[in-house]
């Protein structure tokens, strides 16, 4: 009979990591891949292809450590946190992801401080600015390479763009959008924020955010859903239903695993508050550990 398990995914600065863990905590399989991190100066980069294709060899190499016994049915993300990671409207990077050591902006960021800007951020969101944070990273960006903010549809944290290639699911959790213009008291997008920096054309940019899953109360065991992804032993897995992906970011605290069974009591050692992304049976962007290019449509 096969095993229920979980993938965890963490994609770092340095290193993404990926670990299989069957309920009760064992692993049963993990693997690291190193990634590059370019340094121009203050300019500070990261091939957002090469992210991605480190988290598809290193899940690729856990599942098969796991077995051909085990079955994926939920997977969790967590990945370093801030900069700006933008893709256009085919959900393709608009070159490399500025992430958050990048210190191009410091001296917008100072006048930001002084002249009660910076304030403001930190009044909505509760975070304080740095040189990484998207808001004025977007303005630093748009001064150094307007086409790039031109092609841009879609603004991705490193784990919302793992989670996106995974799922085709654009969308961020409060954890996130809180290092953004998300008014941590109302749970959304602050409009008063965004006009009070004069980011309005930036708005587009926003992924929605997704709540938080609330933890179940113990209850009877449930019958296994279907079988959400291929055995190890055979090709690489190709989810026609994805598994749901819970996602976090590069902070402290857990993220519970989202499948539609997860038992009580067994979280995925994450970090940071989860958000959820639902299951789609007919996604364009079919996740596969594998170079192939995904289809416009579904078979």
């Amino acid at each position: 009979m096969a095993r229920q398990a979980v993938v965890g995914i963490d994609a770092g600065t340095t290193a993404v990591k990926a670990v299989v863990l069957a309920w009760d905590g064992r692993q049963l399989g993990w693997a690291r891949a190193p990634l590059g991190v370019t340094h121009h100066g203050d300019r500070v980069e990261q091939d957002m292809d090469e992210v991605w294709s480190a988290v598809r060899d290193t899940v690729r190499s856990a599942v098969r450590q796991a077995g051909d016994s085990v079955e994926i049915a939920a997977v969790g993300v967590t990945g370093q946190g801030d900069g700006a990671w933008l893709v256009d409207a085919d959900g393709r990077p608009c070159g490399p992801a500025r992430i958050w050591m990048d210190g191009t902006a410091a001296d917008r960021g100072a006048r930001w401080e002084a002249d009660g800007r910076g304030a403001l951020v930190h009044e909505v969101t509760g975070s304080s600015l740095f040189p990484g944070a998207l808001p004025v990273l977007l303005e630093q960006l748009e001064a150094d390479y307007p086409e790039r903010l031109a092609q841009a549809a879609h603004h991705l944290n490193c784990k919302d763009w793992i989670r996106f290639r995974l799922t085709g699911e654009v969308a961020t959790d409060a954890s996130e959008a809180s290092r953004t213009y998300l008014d941590v008291a109302a749970g959304k997008y602050s409009d008063a924020l965004i006009e009070g920096l004069g980011h309005q054309r930036f708005r587009r940019l926003l992924a929605p955010v997704l709540p938080p899953r609330p933890r179940r109360a113990a209850s009877p065991p449930r019958p296994p859903p279907p079988p959400v992804c291929r055995s190890a032993s055979r090709s690489p897995p190709v989810w026609s239903t994805p598994p749901r992906a819970g996602s976090a970011s590069g902070r402290s605290g857990r993220a519970t695993p989202t499948s539609s069974w997860a038992p009580p009591r067994s979280p995925l050692p994450c970090t940071a508050t989860a958000g959820t992304a639902e299951p789609r049976a007919r996604s364009p962007w079919r996740p596969a550990w594998t170079d192939r290019p995904s289809p416009a449509s579904p078979p």
